[in-house]
């Protein structure tokens, strides 16, 4: 009879956590090699040659939950480790030295003798990737330079558009072969990649039943403390490669779904608010947030932070492209829209009333400028009454990234910023206060070409018209004037009032092909023979308009847009 047969999930949960801390340590005595990995790297290359595995942000967790990271941390100060630096980095240090300290005097420091930190050994090498922070990489190569071991480093890039391009997949897929073949050197052996497909194979499956868990948050009255995602998170990060994994998490789905037929809830049912939880958990006093949320009568039905290990991918795709998709489309490695969309499902499918950020400072990534944010969009619901406050998370990360930029001296140019200027006037006079409340909390300005950036957020929470929309049709526009500049040798002054006009006619043409509005009068005969080089160029314009839109300008939109030209042609042939 198994071990495991008739264990509760909650029971099969920490019989694995334990047991995969067990056989590294097994690993070590018998000679085997031991890895230390960050926790969104491929798993699936170090199964597959037989390596243990542990987790550094994992274990440094534990030692947080277990109230143990104090005495690490001071470990890691001693050593000279900033307290700047990521506290799982710092935890992890510390832990790594108390460990070197006892491979060298052969007796353990009472730091940890005494501390609750599950026992694991040091590794062999480490393997890191970049798809969460760049930190990772000098922690570990730190860790492979105190210890003296192999690190491997996967780099996968941050995607500034979506869909991922064909040619980050097979960057990312030519990382992966990269690392297979210096895992060969490394054990001195060739790489089955007949076994790596069952490791794929049951890293899916893994995955399947995680999200399954994750689904039963949909349903109100909800069967799923969203909080045991974070207990449960450590199996999907350390054995997802594993049978540990599948078994766990299948068992607790089943159980949820046993409750949600037989009527049983979390919370007894009795939930009156439903929050997602954005953010680290705060891991010394995972309970007492618990705790007090369901005092508060408020259960968590949503959060993006375990949903990072939702890997899933075609197995059999022996390209690896899938693969390299999976571990570069996390939320927090992907462009400002995607992210905003993964957020705002979560938010949809979890059916919830509100938010709770928790900002770990030590995280510069994941930790919003809510305060400022906060501010900003004061200021817009103050002059237009009602803002969709889902722009708190974009327009806070938009915030923190052009600080960012700011302290590395690199501030993109928006070549845009007068059409946006002339698009939405008045949400450029919010977004102009917010760069006074901006100085006021960092002593720093931001420029107009950013002002015009923040115009576009303040823009998408007061109207239901998409912002791509406007600036894909501003594009046009801008570059139909940049040629025709080239074209035709001349300068035209794009702050004239005629651009102006312009402008202000292509807004108010995407509202009407929005609300299906037709102009009341067609002077497409009248300026296709007054003005015939201007109704040409009018006739391109709408033509590249249709594209971008989807959909068919009528022809008296031409008539229109060639007057407008006309004026601005004019007005630089006379200048």
């Amino acid at each position: 009879m198994s071990l495991t047969q008739g264990m509760t999930a909650k029971k099969l949960l920490g019989y694995y956590q334990n047991k995969a801390d067990q056989d590294a340590r097994e690993a070590k005595a018998r000679g085997d090699l031991v890895c230390w990995s960050a926790s969104v790297a491929p798993s699936e290359f170090c199964v597959t040659m037989g390596i243990a595995m542990i987790y550094p942000e994992t274990h440094a967790a534990g030692i947080g939950a277990r109230k143990g990271a104090i005495d690490m941390l001071d470990v890691a100060a001693r050593k000279g480790y900033n307290i700047d630096c990521c506290s799982y980095g710092r935890v992890n240090m510390g832990y790594m030295e108390c460990l070197k300290e006892t491979a060298i005097t052969g007796k353990k420091p009472d730091v940890l003798v005494n501390s609750p930190a599950a026992d694991v050994p040091l590794p062999d090498l480490v393997i890191t990737c970049n798809n969460i922070c760049n930190t990772l990489l000098k922690w570990y190569e730190n860790l492979a330079v105190e210890l003296d071991i192999p690190c491997i480093v996967i780099d996968v890039p941050f995607n500034h558009t979506m869909p991922i391009p064909e040619y980050a997949k097979a960057y990312i897929a030519d990382q992966f072969r990269n690392a297979i073949s210096q895992l060969e050197v490394i054990c001195g052996r060739p790489f089955d990649w007949k076994k790596f497909k069952e490791v794929k194979d049951q890293t899916q499956r893994s995955v399947y039943h995680w999200n399954r868990i994750a689904d039963m948050a949909q349903y109100k009255p909800s069967p799923l403390n969203g909080f045991d995602l974070f207990n449960y998170m450590a199996l999907i990060v350390a054995c997802r490669s594993l049978d540990y994994a599948e078994i766990t998490f299948k068992a607790f789905a089943d159980e949820l779904e046993k409750n949600l037929k037989a009527g049983v809830y979390a919370f007894k049912g009795a939930e009156k608010t439903r929050f997602q939880w954005e953010g680290i958990a705060v891991w010394p006093h995972l309970g007492h947030t618990f705790k007090t949320m369901k005092n508060l009568g408020s259960i968590m039905t949503g959060t993006a932070y375990p949903a990072l290990w939702d890997l899933h991918y075609d197995a059999n795709d022996e390209s690896l492209h899938s693969m390299a998709e999976a571990y570069t489309r996390i939320y927090i490695n992907t462009c400002l829209s995607n992210k905003v969309e993964v957020l705002l499902n979560i938010m949809e499918k979890g059916k919830i009333d509100g938010t709770i950020y928790h900002l770990n400072r030590s995280c510069k990534l994941m930790s919003f400028l809510n305060v400022e944010t906060a501010e900003i969009i004061k200021e817009a619901t103050n002059k237009f009454q009602k803002v969709n406050h889902d722009i708190l998370i974009p327009l806070a990360d938009h915030i923190h990234f052009t600080i960012k930029r700011m302290d590395e001296n690199i501030m993109p140019s928006n070549p845009f910023t007068y059409d946006i200027r002339l698009l939405f006037p008045d949400e450029y006079e919010v977004a102009l206060k917010s760069k006074e409340i901006i100085k006021s909390f960092i002593n720093k300005e931001i420029n107009n070409d950013e002002v015009s950036f923040i115009t576009l957020h303040i823009h998408s929470a007061i109207s239901s018209n998409k912002v791509g929309e406007s600036m894909e049709a501003a594009r046009i526009v801008h570059e139909s004037i940049i040629k025709l500049q080239t074209d035709l040798n001349m300068k035209i002054d794009i702050e004239s009032i005629s651009y102006a006009r312009l402008m202000n006619h292509i807004k108010f043409l995407i509202i009407r092909l929005n609300t299906n509005e037709q102009l009341q009068m067609d002077i497409s005969e009248f300026t296709k023979n007054k003005f015939p080089f201007a109704y040409e160029q009018a006739i391109r314009m709408c033509d590249n308009l249709s594209k971008v839109l989807h959909k068919e300008l009528p022809a008296s939109e031409v008539g229109y847009l060639a007057l407008h030209l006309e004026r601005i042609l004019s007005s630089a042939f006379q200048n």
